[in-house]
């Protein structure tokens, strides 16, 4: 942190040094989420671009690491709705229950439909009925593949979250800072994962962007010219 003193005093004063990780805590408990959430949409609208025809991945992710029954804190669970095809977290909000999942995200979208599928291994057969929200007319094979791309979420958005930025390992609880850190991680990630200027692995991305104030200017021009 301290190699970045320079970088940093460009956007906020420094007189005291670099706020460290339970100033940043507390100022995020302290924040209000909805209007927070409204700037980060707002943010993300600049740059997601068209998304006609385009899918968008559904999915709730559970923060292992954000009970605390001494503050009568349940599990956070959070819904984001993906860009397939850009990789871009377009909306977040937080539930708090599994089965809160549909009615939250039936707010963002107008239609419903149903994929049946058959799978046969072995011995073993399985049948399952699988539902759908969509704003596209019912075509088949176009719906085919959104729904295939659906899954995009789980390794570019959630295996992301836990393995670069230990989001199940977070023990961030006080307050809206919960909220505030894990909105703050999917936009961090929007902007590495739309990054071309640097040839590495998004963690490696992370890392030499937390290192070298340049290339951290570097990959942000870069998803702000996109």
């Amino acid at each position: 942190m301290r190699c970045a003193i320079d970088w940093f005093s460009r956007y906020l004063k420094s007189e005291q040094g670099i706020p460290s990780h339970d100033t940043l805590r507390r100022v995020f408990s302290k924040l209000d989420t909805a209007e927070f959430f409204t700037a980060m949409h707002a943010w993300v609208d600049r740059f997601a671009g068209s998304l006609r025809e385009k899918g968008i991945a559904i999915d709730e992710k559970v923060l292992r690491r954000s009970f605390d029954r001494a503050a009568g804190q349940d599990l956070l669970h959070i819904i984001t709705a993906f860009a397939t095809d850009t990789r871009m977290v377009l909306r977040q909000r937080s539930v708090e229950k599994k089965n809160n999942e549909i009615p939250a995200a039936a707010e963002l979208l107008k239609s419903i439909g149903m994929v049946y599928r058959h799978r046969e291994g072995g011995v073993s057969e399985h049948d399952e009925n699988t539902f759908f929200f969509s704003s596209l007319p019912p075509k088949v094979k176009r719906l085919s593949r959104l729904l295939r791309d659906h899954w995009k979420i789980e390794n570019s958005q959630h295996y992301m979250l836990d393995v670069t930025f230990s989001e199940d390992a977070s023990r961030t609880r006080v307050g809206n800072s919960l909220e505030i850190s894990a909105a703050f991680r999917r936009m961090a990630l929007n902007v590495l994962q739309r990054d071309t200027t640097v040839k590495h692995s998004i963690r490696g991305k992370r890392l030499r962007a937390g290192r070298d104030g340049s290339v951290l200017d570097n990959i942000y021009a870069s998803f702000r010219g996109v």
